[in-house]
């Protein structure tokens, strides 16, 4: 009897912190859906404090520093979220998304091709894989990422925007504005890692 009421103490402190962390979760994604990067991270850190082994919390937490272009420590959170979940394709992503940002070309590369690895089919990979191309002036290479990126998800607005963008980069001027076209459609909301040059 005593073994059981012990055990039954033991599940209750760990369902309660596991709401505890839940609730956290739920309040950094509140926060990030508003744009308060900073309140994300803080609920995030928090949240890790709690449960260090929780890859969610780490890759919220990525995704918040990246929006503050605090890409280093992005990418720090990221391979936490790897290191605990090792097929985190998201993770692998946009810790990718985050080296290219920093100039980190060959790592970033390691980075996508390892979420390639992972889901070659997802969309979202194919679209950083046209990024860094496209950092790299690689137009062809990139557009060619893009345009899979949408064969995989039509949906996939800012995939569209990038084509339109090396389409651009190549002075194929009528291919870009029927790309931006397609975003727009799309609903593309204006916000991209390309900026036509």
């Amino acid at each position: 009897m005593l073994i059981f009421l012990a055990y039954a103490i033991i599940s209750a402190s760990a369902n309660s912190l596991e709401d505890t962390v839940s609730g956290l979760l739920e309040k950094a994604n509140d926060s990030y859906q508003k744009g308060d990067y900073d309140a994300t991270v803080k609920y995030y850190d928090k949240a890790i404090e709690m449960n260090s082994s929780n890859a969610e919390a780490w890759y919220g937490r990525g995704l918040a520093l990246e929006n503050q272009e605090n890409y280093e420590e992005a990418i720090e959170s990221y391979d936490k979220a790897i290191e605990i979940k090792p097929l985190f394709v998201e993770a692998w992503t946009y810790k990718g998304w985050n080296q290219i940002m920093l100039g980190e070309y060959e790592g970033a590369l390691r980075s996508i091709d390892a979420a390639m690895k992972v889901s070659p089919a997802e969309s979202e990979v194919w679209n950083v894989r046209g990024i860094y191309f496209y950092y790299l002036r690689q137009y062809d290479a990139a557009i060619k990422c893009f345009s899979k990126a949408t064969d995989l998800d039509s949906k996939n607005a800012e995939a569209w925007h990038n084509k339109g963008a090396a389409m651009e980069g190549l002075g194929k001027k009528t291919e870009a504005d029927e790309a931006y076209a397609r975003a727009k459609d799309k609903g593309f909301n204006g916000t991209s890692t390309i900026c036509p040059e």
